[in-house]
Formats: C-alpha cells, structure tokens, sequence
C-alpha cells in the first residue's frame, strides 16, 4: 500500500493501512472519526478499527479538503511579517512561517519535528522560552514573554504571545505570535532617558 493509490479491492481495512493510503497518522484518523463523525468503523473481536473501502474514500476527501485548508492557512501566516511558530506538546515545531525561517536562515522544513534545542544554542533563554510554552500546554493559559535572543540576526529584543491550540490530532500545542521590538524598546529607553536627565538639569517643569 502506498499513499494516493487507488482503493484496493477488498472488503476491510485495518487503520494503519487506512494511514497508509491517505498518507496521514493514525491519530489522526482517530481524530477525525470523533471530531467528524464522517466515518464510525466497526470494531472486531479484538477491538480494532475495520474500515470499509466505502470509509476510506470518505476519509481520503476528507484528507484533501484538509490539506486544502491547510494551505490556505500556509498562504495566510507566510504574508505576516511577525514570526508564526507552532509547537506539539513535546515542543517539536510543527509549523514556522516564512518570516521566522527567513529569519533564521533555514528552510521551514528544517524546523519540523525538531525541539528549539535542536535548532538554537540558546541555553539560559532557551529554557525559559520552554517553561513558557510547558505551562501554556499543561495549564492551557495564554502568557505574553518578552526575551532577548539571536536567531539569526544578532541579539534581538522579542515579545512572544502564546495560547494553547488544538493540534491536528486532538492533542494540546502552542501557538507563539512573536513581534520584534528591538526598536521599541531603544525608543523607551531614550525617553527614559531624557524624562530622567532633563528635569535634574533645568529644574522640574510646573504643571
């Protein structure tokens, strides 16, 4: 069995068969036969899912329209120039738009499947950036972190915004939407600044 080809001619299916024809994970057949409710296999004796052919070629429409609304979203997060990053609940990315790859100097195939360890040598940030998407997909609260890091355009100031999503196959994730504000802080500190030095050296102004 191999994906796209067309439906074997035969009475079942187990599901890791059904994943191989559509080129998807079991878990994400799983998903969908709760979510959906598009195809409800029976089960046998031994409690496995038996798919009918009629059930794959419904779930493989299914796996297109997927696909389909997958790329969109793909089209979408890439016109951003923020840094879109979607990680699983074991902090593998699962999806980085171009911005961030761009950013980075990597392809955004590079990134998936792999932890920031992985990717970054970014040890003391590294680890708070991870405590903070753990919490995020432990507690399922949002957090707003705000971090200093080179990801490839030398020490950058970052504001990261994280939620928790659900994940193709029903698990928890994070989504980070992360704003460089490098910028905005240097503009910060010079108003400090001034706010500070100015008033010590002509007396404070009267309101």
């Amino acid at each position: 069995l191999s994906p796209g080809q067309p439906v074997p001619d035969r009475p079942s299916f187990k599901i890791g068969e059904v994943a191989t024809l559509l080129g998807v994970a079991t878990s994400l057949l799983r998903f969908w036969e709760t979510e959906f409710k598009v195809v409800k296999p029976r089960k046998t004796k031994s409690r496995q899912r038996s798919y009918t052919p009629a059930d794959v070629t419904r779930l493989r429409e299914l796996a297109r329209l997927n696909r389909h609304h997958e790329s969109l979203v793909r089209e979408v997060i890439d016109l951003e120039d923020h840094f879109i990053v979607v990680k699983d609940a074991q902090l593998r990315y699962v999806l980085v738009n171009a911005a961030y790859a761009r950013a980075v100097g990597r392809s955004e195939d590079a990134f998936v499947g792999r932890t920031v360890a992985e990717v970054f040598n970014l040890p003391e940030c590294g680890g708070r950036v991870l405590e903070a998407d753990m919490r995020v997909i432990r507690e399922g609260v949002s957090t707003v972190q705000e971090e200093t890091a080179n990801i490839g355009q030398g020490p950058r100031r970052y504001l990261a915004s994280k939620r928790p999503i659900e994940l193709a196959d029903g698990s928890r994730g994070v989504l980070a939407v992360i704003r460089d504000v490098t910028e905005e802080r240097e503009r910060d500190t010079g108003e400090e600044w001034v706010l500070q030095v100015v008033p010590s050296r002509f007396g404070h102004p009267r309101l």
